[in-house]
């Protein structure tokens, strides 16, 4: 008897707690940008004779609270070979990551927040690579961190900017889409490199729900 009592107490709790939430919690976003490479790069080329604007991605995110959420996302880069447009390596990423609200974590106040945000944001993924000289794609792990500035346009939506900085350790191809070491043999495990990364994109986040205001913005 004592447990159920303290179960509908817990239960009772959440529903409160819940209910006292004047602020939406979902929002979906898509973003453009650029994918730039850092390491490593073949020897005697540079970074930029890979990078462009090939990178897009497709996210949800859900504010536990102002301060702290979840997303989720999806994306897509392609680093292409610049002196012959065959070499390529593509990757496409699942990431899931923690979301924290910096202008609701340190209290930032006055006019200029009103309508502009920051967002900070880290996690873990994986990345699905096809490279130029592989039939079959190599599957990376991927940790990524960034910041995310916002401008609300509307109650509904607002413009964002995105850098990331993305690591993949274990890599085995590099970004013209060729082993990184020749020699290479998939069996043994070895022979790979710690890949980064950079992602600079411009987007759009759509706020779900009918409380006002999202959480982004309390």
């Amino acid at each position: 008897m004592k447990r159920i009592i303290f179960t509908l107490l817990i239960l009772s709790g959440i529903t409160s707690f819940a209910q006292k939430k004047a602020f939406n919690q979902f929002s979906v976003e898509a973003n453009y940008g650029l994918s730039l490479p850092v390491a490593p790069i073949p020897d005697g080329r540079k970074a930029g004779e890979f990078n462009g604007f090939t990178h897009f991605s497709l996210g949800a995110r859900y504010m536990f609270l102002p301060e702290i959420g979840a997303k989720v996302s999806y994306a897509h880069d392609k680093f292409q070979d610049s002196k012959s447009t065959s070499n390529k390596l593509v990757y496409n990423r699942f990431d899931i990551e923690a979301v924290s609200n910096l202008v609701a974590l340190f209290k930032l106040e006055g006019d200029f927040w009103e309508d502009f945000g920051l967002l900070a944001h880290a996690g873990i993924g994986v990345i699905y690579a096809n490279p130029t000289d592989a039939v079959n794609n190599e599957k990376v792990g991927n940790v990524i961190i960034g910041v995310n500035p916002m401008y609300r346009i509307s109650k509904k939506l607002a413009l964002s900017l995105d850098f990331a900085y993305n690591i993949s350790p274990k890599m085995h191809f590099g970004y013209d889409g060729y082993l990184i070491e020749p020699d290479f043999e998939p069996s043994s495990g070895f022979d790979s490199s710690t890949g980064g990364f950079i992602n600079v994109s411009v987007g759009l986040k759509y706020y779900i729900g009918n409380k006002g205001d999202h959480a982004d913005w309390q």
